[in-house]
C-alpha cells in the first residue's frame, strides 16, 4: 500500500458477562520509494469477570475493567537497493478501575496512563559478492 488507512473494530463477550471491545487503525504514508512511515495505534476496553468457580453464597465475584491504548510508530528508509533502515518506536499504556461504575469520561484514562516505551533501530546492508 503506498498511501492509506485501515479501520478495525472487534468485540467479544463470554458467558459470565465479560466483554472486550476494540479498534485498530492503520495509516500508511509512502511519499518516495525510498521513505515508508506507518502509524499504527490500537485501543481496547475490556471487563473481565472474576467468577471462576462457584461461590459458597451463589452470587458472583466482581469485575474489574481495564483499557489499553498500544501505538507503533515504522519509519523505513532504503537508500540504496538492499541496504534499508527501520526505526520503530513503540508504546503501550493501561489504567485498571476495580468496583466502580464505568463513566464516559474513563474512555480516555488509557491515553493519561503509565506506559513503556520501547525503541528499536535496525539496519541492513547489501554487500554485492562476485
Amino acid at each position: 500500500m503506498r498511501n492509506g488507512w485501515h479501520i478495525e473494530l472487534d468485540g467479544s463477550s463470554d458467558e459470565d458477562g465479560g466483554w472486550s471491545r476494540g479498534i485498530d487503525l492503520n495509516f500508511s504514508y509512502r511519499p518516495g520509494d525510498q521513505w515508508d512511515v506507518s502509524l499504527d495505534p490500537s485501543y481496547e476496553r475490556s471487563e473481565q469477570s472474576r467468577q471462576y468457580v462457584t461461590a459458597i453464597s451463589g452470587g458472583r465475584a466482581e469485575t474489574f475493567r481495564t483499557r489499553y491504548v498500544f501505538a507503533h510508530v515504522v519509519l523505513r528508509w532504503e537508500w540504496r537497493p538492499g541496504s534499508t533502515m527501520f526505526v520503530v518506536w513503540q508504546q503501550d499504556r493501561n489504567a485498571d478501575r476495580d468496583l466502580r461504575l464505568v463513566r464516559p469520561g474513563d474512555l480516555f484514562d488509557a491515553f493519561s496512563a503509565t506506559g513503556d516505551n520501547f525503541l528499536a533501530v535496525k539496519v541492513s546492508y547489501w554487500i554485492p559478492v562476485r
